[in-house]
């Protein structure tokens, strides 16, 4: 990844942006193929929404942060999540068993809208609840102190098919909001800060789960986890209590009652421990005992089962969450993909339908059985907010793609316009786009341009579009969502900008060239996500071989570039546009040239649990100064593991400011860039530049590993005090498995009382599971 006096990739871009701007028509030809995945249609189709949430309420908050928890909603189906809305705009998504949610980087003094809608598997929508008013305080005031380890953590009640366990409350300076739960390291259950009961259904008889349970503070602080390994009764067992005489009694680990254990002779009867055993009474809570056997519409996750229902929770749903593919597909098998379910809508929702296969463009689309054969004719046709375009899986476009520019191709924000996969067989595909109005012009294959607003990208392939970005915003487009696509052999992979985008779960990888001729000031390409925009979230996406062989540089491209660069056309500002909040969160990067390129202005831009690895030793750039006077950098980069494995230990280090003249007092005035929980692997070096922001750049409670030669720098890099040097004890390298081995110096190094920016690592389970957070993108457990 060269450092690069302008970003050609925007220039290139949006020259083509303007050729779209003008007339033509006519068709385009398209063709037919095979391409990845395949769903069965359900033999009876659930068009029924579930009920609103009810009860949206405060369970604590702070100066920056709001902790929310309401009623369930109830759903023929069962309710698969929950969508969390700050003032309108869709801020976050949450499994359809956790009926809270903490809301944090928020203004002090400022007041906030929220509602809650609730989803089923299909993919309809609720109405959304009753808005929910609240104001955050006006000062802030430091929070150090997380709350004390919930007491008396037991089995209630154990069955052959369920597990009822109740806790004593925790304790806390600013108040408990939340208690987490998990089996088997995932989270299961977020429940109120008043409810000390669980009641975990569809379990298998005779077998063994762990549960871990810690409390949450308002400012998101977390509790010491407090564990509890425990065994369902085995087939012909009767049910077991703990009666209130049998666990105040208790002053060992063990909680199963004599009951449980005359009630079965089998090995596998009700045995429990808790790692926090207490001699004080662990008197049961009354709820404990009444708190939902189980629920009618709870379902099995996973060949474990493991439904769930609490006092404040009266229904349960399979997790959408699921495992990446496997690492022939360009994943990890430690890497966990919450996947696409809260954005799909029904399979017969009303709009259009196109098939490359059997349809014919003079049908009214309307039906599968009538569908449109060309993306040409979709492209004709003005979208209305609430529309669903299916499109067929076992189709392939060829020197086609989906062009929307302007405001009749634009949703709402009950209503968004959403584009998805339906059938059976590979998944839709757009191959070699071409442009809308220049049918000759290499182009990228889904367009969202001026006006755009409130639409969703599901289950699409776009394929050999080396112009790119396969999928391209605009400056002025916004609540945009790509979900589950695949991108290939593309010059680049999605193009980001404007307001208030999600960019998840998708897999971007073997990028090519845009531009070859040996001029190194034109040429780029094979670049995976670039970025630029104000309210944006990448996450949980898979990049892999963001490389490609180049004439000018040997090799170029990289798995995401920030250039805060607004063009003529779109808004005029250039390099004065100020990007903001933007978090970059557990993605997963395998052989890349380089993480991250940077340059222009940019304030709370965040990285968090991405992994990095088998990637050249270049992995941050960040320009300063030698791309745009008067830039500025307000960074956090905490809680990622990069992993260089370069065959030629080169590079300017896993870490550069790069640059060819001082920073103005300006830049280093409002630029802060701050380095924490890291873990930096590299046989070559950390930083091969001097500093140009000098204390303005901090680096704290990193682990650095050096193998093969890796070393510091010319003191351009010194050890911080609370840094380490030392082996990370990585589980399985070779085998892309970065977790923490048992006693890896990472394990519970972070700073006293500091909060991760998430509270899931990489692979799905709970950070803060220890007595602080560990280092890197993995928690160990």
């Amino acid at each position: 990844m060269p450092a690069r006096l302008f970003p050609r990739l925007l220039l290139a871009l949006f020259t083509s942006v303007l050729f779209a701007c003008g007339g033509g028509g006519g068709g385009a030809e398209s063709g037919s193929g095979t391409v990845g995945g395949g769903t069965t249609t359900p033999s009876v189709v659930d068009v029924s929404a579930p009920s609103a949430p009810a009860s949206v309420r405060a369970e604590g908050k702070s100066a920056t942060s709001v902790s929310l928890s309401w009623s369930a909603a109830s759903d023929d189906q069962g309710v698969a999540g929950y969508q969390v809305y700050r003032n309108g705009a869709l801020v976050s998504a949450v499994q359809g068993n956790l009926l809270n949610y903490i809301d944090t980087g928020l203004m002090p003094g400022s007041s906030y809208r929220y509602s809650i809608k609730a989803v089923d598997a299909a993919g309809n929508l609720s109405p959304a609840s009753a808005e929910f008013l609240v104001s955050t305080s006006g000062q802030i005031t430091l929070d150090a102190q997380a709350p004390s380890a919930p007491s008396s953590f037991i089995v209630s009640t154990a069955a052959q098919t369920t597990l009822s366990l109740s806790w004593s409350p925790a304790t806390d300076d600013v108040g408990v909001v939340a208690y987490q739960i998990t089996r088997d390291g995932t989270v299961i259950a977020s429940l109120g800060g008043t409810v000390l009961s669980f009641t975990n259904t569809g379990l298998i008889a005779g077998t063994r789960y762990t549960y871990t349970l810690r409390a949450i503070d308002a400012s998101g602080k977390a509790s010491a986890p407090v564990a509890l390994v425990v065994g369902t009764l085995a087939q012909g067992s009767s049910s077991s209590s703990s009666s209130s005489s049998s666990s105040s009694s208790s002053s060992s680990s063990s909680s199963s009652s004599s009951s449980s254990s005359s009630s079965s002779s089998s090995s596998s009867s009700l045995s429990s421990s808790s790692s926090s055993s207490s001699s004080s009474s662990s008197s049961s809570s009354s709820s404990s005992s009444s708190s939902s056997s189980s629920s009618s519409s709870s379902s099995s996750s996973g060949s474990s089962g493991g439904a769930s229902s609490s006092s404040s929770s009266s229904s349960s749903s399979s997790s959408s969450s699921s495992s990446s593919s496997s690492s022939s597909s360009g994943g990890s098998t430690t890497f966990k993909d919450p996947g696409t379910a809260m954005y799909r809508k029904a399979d017969n929702a009303p709009g259009y339908y196109v098939n490359s296969v059997t349809g014919n463009d003079t049908a009214d689309g309307k039906s599968p059985a009538t569908a449109w054969k060309t993306l040409t004719k979709l492209n004709s046709v003005d979208l209305n907010p609430g529309d669903v375009v299916h499109l067929a899986r076992g189709s392939v476009w060829a020197n086609e793609g989906i062009f929307l520019f302007s405001k009749k191709r634009a949703g709402t924000a009950s209503q968004p316009i959403v584009f998805q996969a339906y059938g059976t067989g590979e998944r839709p595909t757009i191959s070699r786009p071409k442009n809308y109005f220049h049918k000759t012009q290499e182009f990228s294959g889904f367009y969202l341009g001026n006006g755009s607003a409130y639409i969703t990208v599901l289950d699409v392939r776009i394929q050999d579009a080396p112009s790119g970005p396969a999928i391209l915003m605009t400056s002025n487009t916004h609540h945009i969502v790509i979900a589950g696509v695949e991108v290939l052999r593309s010059g680049a992979g999605i193009g980001v900008s404007g307001e208030n985008q999600t960019i998840v779960s998708n897999y971007v990888h073997d990028g090519v060239m845009a531009l070859d001729t040996g001029d190194g000031s034109r040429d780029w390409g094979a670049n995976g996500i670039t970025v630029y925009g104000k309210n944006i979230e990448i996450a949980y996406n898979r990049l892999v071989n963001c490389v490609a062989p180049s004439k000018a540089f040997g090799e170029d491209g990289g798995a995401f570039e920030f250039f805060s660069y607004q063009p003529v056309e779109e808004g005029s500002l250039g390099y004065n546009y100020v990007s903001d909040n933007i978090s970059i969160h557990h993605n997963f990067v395998d052989h890349a040239k380089g993480f991250m390129e940077a340059a222009g202005k940019v304030t709370n831009l965040h990285f968090a649990y991405n992994l990095y690895i088998n990637s050249e030793n270049t992995a941050m750039v960040l320009h300063v100064n030698n791309v745009v006077k008067d830039g500025y950098m307000q960074m956090r980069i905490e809680n990622n593991t990069f992993y260089s494995a370069d065959a030629n230990p080169w590079g300017y280090g896993l870490l550069i400011q790069y640059l060819k003249s001082g920073a103005t007092e300006a830049e280093k005035a409002l630029s802060k860039i701050v380095l924490r929980n890291n873990i930096w692997a590299t046989n070559s070096s950390i930083d091969k530049w001097t500093n140009p922001l000098g204390s303005n750049v901090t680096h704290e409670n990193n682990l650095y590993y050096f193998y093969g030669g890796g070393k510091f720098h010319n003191d351009n890099w010194k050890l911080n005090a609370s840094e380490k040097l030392a082996d990370a004890k990585f589980a399985n390298p070779a085998a892309k498995d970065f977790r923490l081995q048992a006693g890896s110096p990472a394990i519970d190094a972070s700073a006293a009382g500091s909060v991760p920016l998430y509270n899931y690592d990489l692979g799905g389970g709970l950070t803060a599971t220890g007595l602080r957070t560990d280092l890197g993108a993995y928690e160990w457990h």
